[in-house]
């Protein structure tokens, strides 16, 4: 799965849980060690560090870390001269134990599952239903993460071949299937490391690692022709980053402008090959 800002969050603030639940470990042990007499029930508080490492990490490391309170209250009270420590260890240390492992891997395990599903929620909010490529929104995303790395790159944007009349003459379940194929061809097309996705209805973009502007037509010409051959016609259009534009607004603008420059040099192209016209 790709790397996306909602990730980053989501790492960041397992890192301050993480942080939060070390800096309570250490104060209740002090609490427990210097300030806990009978009745008063600090030791309470390390259920709240043994919920933030679990949130933090997953089920496994928060059961650690529920023996690990356990452990920790034990040596608090031995050395605490207020608590008559025999009692409370013999007498409850096996009881805390369990509860605080069974805390830790209870909370640690709600965590992991979701995560796991909001996870799959971003991947599925960013995938376009028809095709599985990005989205608009995902492509804004992976556009916006190009330009913040800073290194030059190409934006193609184009778009299927008269589909509309494939609608209107055999159907959208046609259309449908047109599109996904285009999409696969599209994605099979590009290198490994380019970023294709379905904008909307026949638009489709891809961000690819091209410099120049004979480097984008040589690669726009060959996508064209693979796609043609497989009765997949698309035009497309390009713009480079940084020489193009330097932010997506006008990147796209600008791909879209040449979009249409080409389509209007060539108003007798028709490069899709129906099977049912074959």
């Amino acid at each position: 799965m790709p790397f996306t800002g909602s990730m980053f969050a989501s790492s960041r603030s397992r890192w301050l849980l993480g942080l939060a639940s070390a800096s309570l470990y250490a104060t209740v042990f002090v609490l427990v060690l210097l300030v806990e007499k009978p009745g008063l029930g600090t030791g309470h508080l390390f259920y709240l560090a043994v919920m933030l490492l679990a949130m933090a990490t997953g089920p496994v490391i928060g059961a650690a870390g529920g023996a690990l309170a356990a452990l920790l209250f034990t040596v608090a009270v031995l050395a605490n001269p207020s608590l008559p420590s025999l009692t409370l260890v013999s007498l409850g240390t096996g009881i805390r134990l369990c509860t605080f492992v069974i805390v830790g891997f209870a909370f640690g395990l709600f965590a992991s599952r979701n995560r796991a599903t909001l996870s799959q929620l971003t991947v599925l909010a960013e995938r376009d239903h028809l095709t599985g490529l990005l989205n608009s929104r995902g492509f804004e995303k992976a556009l916006g993460r190009r330009i913040e790395q800073g290194r030059p790159f190409g934006l193609l944007y184009g778009d299927v071949d008269s589909l509309k009349q494939i609608n209107d003459t055999h159907g959208h379940a046609e259309g449908d299937r047109v599109i996904k194929q285009a999409a696969s061809l599209l994605q099979s097309s590009v290198r490994a490391g380019d970023v294709v996705a379905r904008l909307g209805g026949d638009e489709f973009a891809a961000l690819v690692e091209t410099r120049t502007d004979a480097e984008a037509e040589q690669l726009v010409c060959r996508l064209e022709d693979a796609l043609r051959r497989e009765g997949a016609g698309i035009t497309l259009g390009w713009a480079l980053y940084p020489a193009g534009a330097a932010d997506g607004y006008g990147l796209v603008h600008a791909a879209d402008k040449r979009l249409y420059q080409r389509k209007a040099l060539r108003p007798d192209r028709r490069t899709l090959r129906l099977a049912a016209e074959s």
